[in-house]
């Protein structure tokens, strides 16, 4: 029982998210099942049309103009306002004659079936009556329409002499009033009616075949009845043939009444066609809604018979195939989505891959009604799973994910900026935790003094100042995207940049190294009024490479940060502020990585003073050393005057000219600064003990 629960709780939890996959898709599928059951049926339904029409209109492009079998006879407008037949005016007034002519010369031009939509349920003039009913018998192939419904039949006399009489059964879809499809077979007082369509192929197919095809009802019990060679699709729940419709009724051969009538058309109209005749006069409003637009009865009919006869029949797939189809579906978008498989191409993939989705859906869709003639029976239900998913991943990923990237964001947003950590959140793939070799910019600070400080204040004194100081600074370094890695009491260790690589680095580190100046001078008269302490704080500057790398010891301790050579010399170089006493100084690397940001290094942003050659304990290699003074727009011009003149006489001192050297220092010393006295002690010091060995590049014997 403990295995089972171990297995339980390493596979069924938030961490694994396969399982979460299964999870999420199983949810949709539960809502879809729901919302199709009991919610929104009708809603779906409209929508599933919407999708179906869509369908029929994209697949016009594609619609290949086959040689038409179908020629329509319209009595149209023309034929009904004829000025020289005149008498050919009102429909109901049509003598039977005038049918029987057309007819005649129907048959007489090779008509393989002649399908008349007139109900003649009246006798008329007995003559035109015997003239229609002779024209009957003469054809052979004429069919007749007829209403079961209502007990309409065409008179006994006609009854006897045509080939069939067949009912004509409109499907309209009761959502929208359109037709879709047409009742392929239906059970008339226990017979198993073929309906008009079907029926004038069969007439077709036993001219071409000599062969008669009879329906049964064992034929029914299938999904499918195969009539000629065509499976005809007769779905217990549905039981409907759905049309293929052309693009529009030019498709279809076309002919007035009138020109038939007046033996006026072009004969291979008719030789080998099936022919309708029916009424098409806009007045007559004999029409139907399609997926197109209103057309007339005829030519839905018309693209029943034609979607046989080029077996293009649509086939649906039942809602149980479509079922385990979406369960697919579902479960590869969620998968996909939970893993983040893509997130690589775009920080927007997430976003992106919902429409993206939307749209492949419906072209692929598209490309299977085009090509395979099939759709499904509920489309509505994969757009809805799309979005299901998409919500509930999301869900999932701010309760769960989200929630701790909340607390990671927290916890960084002390040590980076928000553009940093935002950075490091959405692109922490890219983040190697191991080891790595990197270009980075090296800070340390720390206040002069700070140890005879902390001996006088009290505990919670010391701690509110340092709270105080330590905000003010931390503040200017995240700002400017340093990271920073450590307090040591009063010490700040910062780097720039281990997540990333920027070439303005060196420009915002100088830049935040002055503004804590500015922020430490205006903390000054307070801190002097509570604590009786003059602060100051002195910081050093390198750049080079350095190994980061997360530091652990086997889960005790574990600490992001970097080691290496350059980092040593950084935390060296901090305390050699104090010997020249200045309060920022930086290594030769920052001044040259600045020199190739800017085109005229005498106008840069940042005022430097060449300090000094030295060595640091236990390193043999010599290395020149800066003062950052200030911004250079708010240095006065004697004081760059000055800092020219102490760069030049710099230069006669590392030429060990220390008698010429030693007195303009001490000119310095007493106009400006420190670190003139600094070189004034340096030449005495090798002037009292000449020697040949006085090397001016000075050598410290301390850490």
């Amino acid at each position: 029982m403990s295995k089972t629960n171990d297995f339980l709780n390493r596979k069924l939890n938030l961490n694994n998210k396969f399982f979460i996959s299964i999870f999420i898709s199983v949810s949709v599928i539960v809502v879809i099942l729901f919302l199709k059951a009991w919610l929104f049926w009708d809603i779906f339904t409209r929508v599933n049309l919407t999708l179906q029409n869509e369908l029929y209109t994209e697949r016009v492009a594609y619609k290949k103009n086959q040689k038409p079998i179908i020629t329509v006879i319209e009595i149209d407008d023309r034929t009904l306002e004829d000025s020289d037949k005149w008498w050919l005016w009102r429909w109901q007034d049509f003598k039977r004659e005038y049918y029987a002519k057309v007819i005649d010369r129907l048959k007489q031009d090779w008509a393989i079936v002649i399908w008349a939509d007139i109900l003649f349920s009246e006798k008329q003039d007995p003559k035109n009556d015997a003239i229609l009913k002779d024209s009957f018998e003469k054809a052979g192939n004429v069919i007749l329409a007829s209403q079961a419904i209502s007990k309409l039949y065409p008179i006994e006399t006609f009854t006897e002499s045509s080939s069939w009489i067949w009912d004509v059964l409109p499907t309209v879809n009761r959502y929208n009033n359109m037709v879709y499809s047409i009742k392929p077979f239906f059970n008339f007082k226990g017979d198993i009616i073929k309906s008009f369509s079907i029926m004038i192929l069969d007439r077709y197919y036993r001219e071409i075949y000599w062969e008669k095809k009879n329906i049964t009802e064992d034929d029914l019990k299938s999904d499918f009845v195969n009539f000629y060679g065509v499976n005809i699709p007769y779905l217990k729940n549905n039981r409907e043939l759905f049309i293929n419709y052309s693009a529009n009724n030019n498709f279809f051969n076309r002919v007035s009444f009138l020109d038939i009538y007046n033996w006026d058309y072009d004969k291979d109209m008719i030789k080998d066609k099936i022919i309708l005749i029916w009424s098409t006069a806009l007045w007559l409003h004999d029409e139907f809604n399609t997926p197109f637009w209103i057309m007339p009865w005829v030519y839905t009919h018309a693209n029943a018979i034609n979607t046989i006869l080029n077996k293009k029949v649509i086939f649906f797939i039942d809602f149980q195939k479509e079922l385990l189809v979406l369960v697919l579906f579902i479960f590869l978008i969620t998968l996909l989505w939970v893993h983040d498989i893509f997130w690589k191409l775009h920080k927007f993939y997430f976003i992106i891959s919902l429409f993206f989705l939307i749209v492949v859906y419906f072209k692929v869709y598209n490309f299977i009604f085009i090509t395979y003639n099939t759709i499904f029976s509920s489309p509505v239900y994969f757009f809805i799973s799309i979005f299901l998913s998409f919500i509930f991943v999301s869900l999932y990923r701010y309760i769960y994910e989200d929630k701790w990237k909340r607390i990671l964001k927290d916890a960084l947003s002390q040590y980076l900026a928000k553009d940093l950590v935002d950075t490091v959140l959405n692109d922490y793939k890219k983040i190697d935790l191991n080891w790595d070799k990197k270009d980075i910019t090296i800070f340390f600070s720390d206040i002069a003094g700070f140890t005879s400080l902390s001996e006088n204040l009290e505990p919670h004194e010391l701690m509110d100042f340092l709270k105080r100081y330590l905000k003010e600074v931390s503040d200017v370094i995240i700002n400017n995207k340093w990271f920073i890695n450590k307090y040591e009491w009063d010490a700040v260790m910062a780097l720039w940049w281990t997540f990333s690589n920027e070439k303005y680095q060196v420009y915002n580190t100088c830049k935040a190294a002055l503004e804590q100046q500015k922020i430490i001078e205006s903390m000054k008269d307070e801190l002097m009024e509570k604590y009786w302490f003059e602060l100051s704080v002195r910081m050093w500057i390198n750049k080079g490479e350095a190994i980061v790398w997360n530091i652990w010891s086997l889960g005790n301790k574990i600490e992001y940060t970097a080691i290496w050579d350059n980092v040593n010399i950084a935390s060296r170089l901090e305390s050699i502020n104090k010997h020249y006493w200045t309060k920022i100084c930086v290594s030769e690397s920052i001044v040259n990585q600045l020199k190739e940001l800017v085109l005229n290094w005498d106008n840069a942003d940042f005022i430097f003073r060449k300090l000094d050659i030295i060595k640091v304990k236990w390193k043999k290699k010599s290395l020149m050393i800066y003062e950052l003074v200030w911004y250079r727009n708010e240095v006065s011009s004697e004081m760059l005057d000055l800092i020219r003149k102490f760069e030049l006489w710099l230069d006669m001192y590392f030429q060990k000219e220390f008698i010429k050297a030693k007195d303009i220092f001490l000119k310095l010393k007493v106009l400006w600064d420190n670190v003139s006295d600094v070189f004034f002690r340096r030449c005495e010091t090798f002037i009292k003990n000449p020697s040949e060995e006085n090397d001016p590049i000075w050598e410290f014997s301390e850490k």
